[in-house]
């Protein structure tokens, strides 16, 4: 049996007809036992195989399961919240909204992923401290990724099968520090564009942004990111640089299993919101 301390099961928590003795009789029903009973907190034990049970408050549903969700009563809220949508989520609407009018298609992919992936590959350095899965089931994730672009070229590899052109691109969540981050990317398996089909999609993405102050492009080093040398460019809109784009070497596409040109991208989220503000705010 395993132990699991639980603070009372009070009226606010289940119902005020729940009474200590129908919480008792829910249980016994489900093959719990109390192991004690006191004024502040009830001691439980259940079978083994209940291994669902987590957390006190699953404990509370049990019960309330036990009683009766119909013989809880009727309870309205008194307190009225509007919901309105996160500051974020119209940027990465219309973020999503422009790569897919650009013939796009929106894909969604794990967070998990490891380092020869994340770095290795992609000959980018870690940015500050890497969040690392303390027990991983695989060698194929064992951190939380910190770019969405690995993650496109994977899956690029992993749909070789198809027909070309493939065109994806995501916008999720990545971990950098310990933090949650925003990030967008794209990736095209194509031929016949390069870094001018990858250069139009970025003008593209920050004219349908409403980027007011000026767009400019800075070449990014040599070896510097998985772009062949001079075939790479970082974004700045007025002083903030925003992200990078460029046509992806080949040494790195056959690190991925790819045989076929690819021009790709990758944008800060929280970086296009500092530096294009929202026309509609």
């Amino acid at each position: 049996m395993t132990r699991l301390e639980l603070p009372v099961l009070s009226n606010a928590w289940v119902a005020a007809s729940s009474s200590l003795a129908q919480q008792r009789k829910a249980r016994k029903a489900e093959r719990w036992a109390d192991a004690a009973i006191g004024d502040l907190i009830h001691v439980i034990e259940m079978p083994r195989w209940r291994f669902d049970l987590l957390h006190p408050i699953d404990l509370v549903e049990e019960v309330a399961t036990g009683i009766g969700y119909e013989s809880l009563g009727e309870a309205t809220s008194t307190l009225a919240l509007e919901g309105k949508p996160l500051a974020r989520s119209a940027l990465v609407r219309r973020i999503n909204e422009s790569l897919s009018s650009q013939g796009i298609q929106q894909v969604q992919s794990l967070t998990l992923s490891n380092d020869e992936v994340q770095f290795g590959r992609m000959r980018w350095m870690p940015d500050n401290a890497v969040t690392r899965i303390a027990n991983p089931i695989t060698n194929d994730h064992t951190i939380l990724r910190q770019s969405v672009l690995p993650s496109l070229l994977s899956l690029l590899s992993a749909n070789q099968h198809h027909e070309l052109p493939q065109r994806v691109q995501e916008c999720g969540e990545v971990v950098r520090d310990h933090s949650n981050r925003w990030r967008v990317s794209w990736a095209c398996a194509e031929i016949g564009t390069g870094f001018t089909g990858a250069k139009g999609i970025a003008q593209a993405l920050m004219r349908d942004l409403g980027a007011r102050d000026e767009v400019s492009f800075h070449a990014i080093d040599d070896g510097v990111g998985p772009w062949i040398p001079g075939r790479g460019a970082k974004v700045k809109v007025g002083e903030i640089f925003v992200g990078e784009f460029g046509e992806i070497d080949p040494k790195v596409s056959e690190k991925f299993g790819l045989k076929v040109p690819i021009q790709a991208g990758e944008f800060d989220v929280e970086a296009l919101a500092s530096a294009i503000p929202d026309p509609l705010l």
